[in-house]
């Protein structure tokens, strides 16, 4: 009986039906497909019997990235080691960052727990973290692809705290959508008026359409509820302190004569 010989010149892979090694496109044992896919959106090699691309997250059935109801398992599955290996920097309490959030932000830990120990909104707030991370940076290529992630994560919670809401409020804005942006200071508002952190969105909105006169009224909104809203201990106060904080020091230089 004769034996087929493995090219070395080609890769040698598993076969996905019987087990046995083999080079190309079939296996030699027993004949079955074991050939390699190809991403059809960005080249990448898939691993046999993949349902997406595990660099892009493009279905394999499909050229193009999938869209619509089923798109939110790929979201949170594609961002899962990203989300990982920030989960320490949430969970340690560090403040994400907003608007007028100072200095660099704290670099994420390694060894962190797998994501199937998060829950969906401790995902959502991790996927948060790292958009304000890239913000930051000024890499618009990962907030462009970590954004609309994080903004499905968002979504597919039943209900939003204001925290969470003032964190969907500022990944609006990550990717340019104002009125957004604005929609989440409205709900912010009209939950809690005067609410320190709506105030810090309408400011950002303000200073990127260029309405000086809208971030005027901004600092001195935020200064006359500031006195109030301080002591009222919200949670999302205390995890944004440092934003607070920037904010207050900016709005009070900047309307430095005007009385407050």
């Amino acid at each position: 009986m004769s034996h087929k010989v493995m090219n070395s010149d080609l890769p040698v892979r598993k076969c996905p039906k019987c087990g046995a090694s083999s080079t190309g496109n079939f296996c030699h044992g027993c004949g079955a497909p074991i050939r390699q896919d190809v991403c059809a959106n960005c080249q990448a090699e898939l691993s046999p019997g993949a349902r997406f691309c595990h660099e892009c997250g493009t279905p394999t059935g499909s050229g193009s990235r999938s869209s619509g109801p089923n798109r939110l398992p790929w979201v949170l599955a594609a961002a899962a080691v990203v989300v990982s290996i920030l989960v320490l920097v949430v969970r340690d309490g560090a403040p994400a960052p907003g608007p007028a959030m100072q200095g660099s932000s704290p670099r994420p830990s390694v060894g962190a727990p797998d994501i199937s120990s998060m829950t969906p909104l401790e995902q959502a707030d991790a996927l948060f973290e790292v958009v304000m991370i890239a913000l930051e940076r000024g890499d618009t290529a990962q907030v462009g692809f970590h954004a609309p992630m994080a903004l499905g994560a968002y979504a597919n919670l039943d209900s939003l705290d204001a925290d969470a809401q003032y964190h969907v409020g500022l990944l609006r804005g990550a990717i340019g959508d104002h009125d957004g942006m604005l929609a989440m200071a409205d709900t912010l508002q009209a939950i809690v008026p005067g609410h320190l952190l709506a105030t810090t969105l309408r400011k950002a909105v303000a200073e990127a359409r260029g309405d000086s006169a809208g971030v005027q009224e901004a600092y001195r909104r935020f200064l006359s509820d500031y006195g109030s809203e301080a002591t009222t201990n919200r949670r999302e106060y205390l995890l944004h302190q440092r934003s607070i904080d920037a904010f207050l020091a900016e709005a009070r230089r900047a309307t430095v004569g005007e009385g407050n």
